[in-house]
This record gives C-alpha cells, structure tokens and sequence, in this order.
C-alpha cells in the first residue's frame, strides 16, 4: 500500500509540473521579451528609458512604417511593417490609429494612438 501512494503521488507531482511547465516557461518569455524591448529603447543603457528615448523610438518605427516617405503610413504600409501578425488583428490596430478614418495614419494620430495605448497598459498595471 505504501508503494502505491508513492507512485500516486509521484504521478500527481508529475503532472502538476506538465500542467504549470507552459506558465512557467511563458513568464520567462514575458521577461525575455520585456528585456529586449527595454535595451532596445533605453538608447544610453542607463536603466531608465526617458520621454526623450521613447519618442525618438516612436518616431523611428513611423518613419520605418512610411515606406514612401510622404508622411502618411497607409493601410498597405502598415501591414507590411513591423512583426507578422493575422490581418484581421493588423487591420483592427490601424483602424484604432487611423482617428479620421481617412485611411492614413499621419505622425500625430500615431503619437496619440501611442499615447493612448501606454496609458491603458499604466492603467491595467495599477488593477
């Protein structure tokens, strides 16, 4: 009898650890992602990523997404920037960008849209 609740506990614990292996492994993920984005803005590497970092970072990945220059990142431009995602959900981010609906997203409605968004992330943090 002493062996079988051995077994089954060690088959319990086994499965435990199966079951929270993904969570654990996608918190790494989450910090390894997390890292990546702050040495990617924190320009001068000083642990801090300044108003001045993150808009020069905001301003760089528009002017990247306006692949003919002209000021305007346009539905096709946006789809074709930036990581690969559904086009459902690209679709979805650039109508939240696009304020007028003029099918062009200008450098104010990004910052705004960018705005808008860190505030909400604040926000979520602070629930």
């Amino acid at each position: 009898m002493r062996g079988f609740r051995i077994e089954l506990m060690a088959g319990v614990a086994a499965i435990a650890i199966g079951l929270l292996l993904p969570f654990a492994a996608g918190a790494a993920n989450v910090d390894d992602r997390r890292d990546m984005a702050m040495e990617k803005l924190d320009a001068n590497h000083d642990g801090v990523v300044s108003d001045a970092e993150r808009n020069a970072a905001r301003q760089a990945r528009f002017k990247a997404a306006d692949a003919n220059g002209d000021g305007f990142v346009t539905r096709e431009e946006f789809a074709a920037a930036g990581p690969a995602r559904d086009a459902g959900r690209k679709n979805k981010m650039f109508a939240l960008m696009d304020g007028n609906g003029d099918g062009k997203v200008s450098q104010a409605e990004f910052d705004a849209a960018s705005a808008n968004m860190r505030e909400r992330m604040k926000a979520a943090r602070q629930d």
